[in-house]
């Protein structure tokens, strides 16, 4: 009897070390959500946890010849921080998993009593296993499968949210530096209408109202300048934000353009039902909800009472007819005041409410897209009727008053008037490019996919 028990106690001793190693290896799920992120933003390079970072030199190198857009997608997918933090907390989200998988520890307790009277003390020891994991443990790994699967979605999300800033942030940026070269540009023809006005004035053909006037003209296209030079400068540091480059992007070239509208209308109720299975915090808010109902299956198995198994071993005291006894022993839990019921109705409470959430979010995708849609085909039929119709015109009514200015057959309200036209004329087209260029990545956010695979209509 006593050799069984002892060989007992050596297998279930080596049982227990067997199962104290787990592996906890989020690699399979980073690789998961590397490619969605692929899918989703159309890039090929996207940040591997187990790859050295990018260094400090390695981005200035890749900034030296100029940053073209696909660059700057690439490096913000390689080198965010944020999205660093992410893919570390997939490791987070599978250890959890793992731990849902595993039994409970079982439980010694000893006992070593001394008689009054003397003599050798009583041993006493319990070995105890709760039994509640076994009908547990495929509910729990559902609750943290949930939890998981949502952690890849949302952390897919973000980088495809990462590369649609990244591109509004370079669109932004380009037409930020254009913007400066206009005003720029604005300051030099002011300064030199000006500067005729007063030779005109000295001359006695024009009036002190009108030098004045010039003067005034020259000191807003000033200001208009010093606003310029700021957004220039924010519209840089926010892309070297999303970039995670510490540095300073000022002196950076820019090379690619403005995108010019695309002739085509976009099919807006293909692209609502495209971002149904595109969406990826949709397919996260589909996640939560089947963890909210493994957690609710979960809740109701607990209603059951808890019971615990064990093996017993005593040693009486010297002098007792036996030596040893041993045998199985258990305790059941008796549910008087709690029945789990609370927690029952709080996880169909949640999962009511999850679900309609993700209505909500349906509803809302559905909306974002329609308006997203609108807001492209009209920015692009804005940059028609700039391009065609406003910028020529204004740009021949400046020609005119300059040649009628410099023979004398105007005055200088109108030749300033008419440059201030053609100048604004010109930043209008570069503003209504910037809102073509960021309404089409906005319809890309929306969707939850590249423009390029988004149904148009010729």
């Amino acid at each position: 009897m006593r050799d069984q028990i002892s060989r007992s106690a050596v297998l279930l001793a080596a049982l227990c070390a067997a199962c104290a190693s787990v592996d906890v290896d989020p690699s399979v799920d980073q690789e998961r959500a590397r490619d969605l992120i692929r899918d989703a933003t159309g890039q090929t390079e996207v940040f591997d946890p187990r790859a050295t970072p990018l260094s400090r030199e390695e981005l200035e190198a890749a900034l030296v010849d100029g940053l073209a857009l696909d660059e700057a997608l690439r490096l913000a997918l390689l080198n965010s921080r944020r999205l660093h933090a992410g893919f570390l907390g997939l490791g987070v989200a599978r250890a959890d998993f793992v731990q849902a998988g595993l039994l409970r520890n079982p439980s010694l307790g000893v006992g070593f009593l001394i008689p009054s009277g003397g003599g050798r003390p009583k041993l006493s020891a319990d070995l105890v296993q709760s039994l509640v994991d076994l009908w547990e443990l495929p509910a729990r790994e559902k609750v943290a499968l949930g939890a998981l699967e949502q952690s890849i979605f949302e952390l897919s999300r973000f980088a495809g949210e990462l590369v649609v800033d990244t591109k509004d942030a370079y669109f932004e940026s380009i037409a930020a530096r254009e913007l400066l070269g206009v005003a720029r540009e604005n300051v030099e023809l002011a300064r030199a209408s000006f500067e005729a006005v007063q030779g005109r004035v000295y001359g006695g053909v024009a009036t002190t109202i009108e030098e004045n006037l010039a003067q005034s003209q020259a000191l807003s296209a000033e200001l208009s300048l010093r606003s310029a030079e700021r957004d220039d400068l924010g519209a840089r540091r926010r892309l070297a934000a999303l970039l995670s480059f510490d540095g300073e992007l000022i002196d950076v070239a820019l090379t690619d353009a403005l995108p010019e509208p695309d002739p085509r209308e976009l099919d807006r109720e293909a692209l609502v039902a495209l971002s149904c299975s595109a969406r990826l915090d949709l397919r996260a808010a589909g996640a939560a909800f089947d963890a909210a109902e493994a957690q609710l299956a979960l809740e109701i198995r607990r209603t059951k009472p808890a019971i615990d198994a064990g093996l017993s071993l005593e040693r009486p005291e010297r002098g007792a007819a036996i030596d040893l006894l041993a045998g199985p022993g258990a305790t059941i839990e008796l549910p008087l005041f709690d029945r789990n019921e609370a927690q029952v109705r709080r996880a169909e409470f949640r999962r009511d409410q999850l679900a309609k959430e993700y209505e909500a979010l349906v509803g809302e995708v559905g909306r974002d897209v329609r308006a997203s849609v609108e807001r492209a085909m009209c920015a692009a039929r804005i940059v028609g009727f700039v391009t065609d119709e406003l910028l020529p015109q204004a740009e021949r009514g400046a020609a005119l008053a300059r040649t009628a200015f410099e023979l004398g057959s105007t005055t200088t309200t109108t030749l300033l008037e008419s440059q201030r036209a053609a100048l604004q004329a010109r930043r209008t087209r570069i503003e209504a490019l910037l809102e073509v260029a960021r309404a089409r990545v906005d319809v890309e956010r929306s969707a939850g996919a590249l423009l390029p695979a988004v149904p148009a209509r010729d």
